[in-house]
């Protein structure tokens, strides 16, 4: 957004300028995006809306807030239910595409489509239907000014062309993907690596609950 590219993990939030290629110390969500209560647990998914709206996906509720002023819409937030998608539901991402169509990815392996002007799951097919060639169980997927959309599973990143309905390339997570180098100073390389942990930490406890769920 605005030439920024934010990454959230956990209660934290960086702001990378694509342009200059830097970005400063973690910011506290809570502090960022002040209408989220102070003991929410994950944000799993944000996307950018058609009329420049943010959407935030937290714990089991969606927020819809202006941008840049993050302010919390009136009416907001609401149940993931209250706009049609399942209790107990567990977000994998949310995008809206180049074609202006908005998903949210679920439960690893399905798709909502939402109609942004009611806010609504207007239907639900398999992630297979939707995005061929996509894997279950991404961790986030976003649009991108290069003209494709990037999801993400594990440590791997898969570029989508929507038009096409393909995927066009896969590649070990890196930030030179989106034309971010990493400068002399290592600020970069530190987050590269840092984003990395995130990623192997993801997978061990994945590994752990699977193990749990085999017992």
């Amino acid at each position: 957004m605005n030439h920024r590219l934010y990454i959230a993990n956990r209660r934290n939030v960086w702001s990378i300028d694509t342009i200059e290629k830097r970005y400063g110390r973690p910011m506290t969500l809570t502090d960022y995006a002040a209408f989220l209560p102070e003991n929410f647990t994950r944000l799993s998914a944000a996307y950018r809306r058609p009329s420049g709206d943010l959407a935030l996906f937290a714990d089991d509720s969606i927020y819809l807030a202006e941008y840049p002023g993050l302010k919390l819409k009136s009416g907001w937030p609401r149940y993931l239910h209250d706009i049609g998608l399942p209790r107990n539901v567990k977000i994998n991402a949310a995008i809206n595409t180049h074609t202006g169509r908005t998903y949210a990815i679920y439960d690893d392996d399905k798709v909502a489509e939402i109609d942004e002007c009611r806010m609504i799951v207007i239907r639900n097919a398999p992630l297979k239907d939707i995005f061929p060639g996509i894997p279950p169980a991404i961790t986030s997927a976003f649009r991108y000014i290069d003209g494709n959309l990037y999801f993400f599973a594990k440590r791997q990143f898969y570029a989508f062309n929507e038009f096409t309905n393909i995927v066009t390339s896969v590649s070990p997570f890196d930030l030179h993907a989106f034309g971010i180098e990493y400068p002399t100073d290592g600020l970069l390389r530190q987050l590269r690596d840092f984003l990395s942990r995130v990623y192997r930490l993801s997978d061990a406890t994945e590994r752990e609950r699977i193990d749990e769920e085999d017992d």
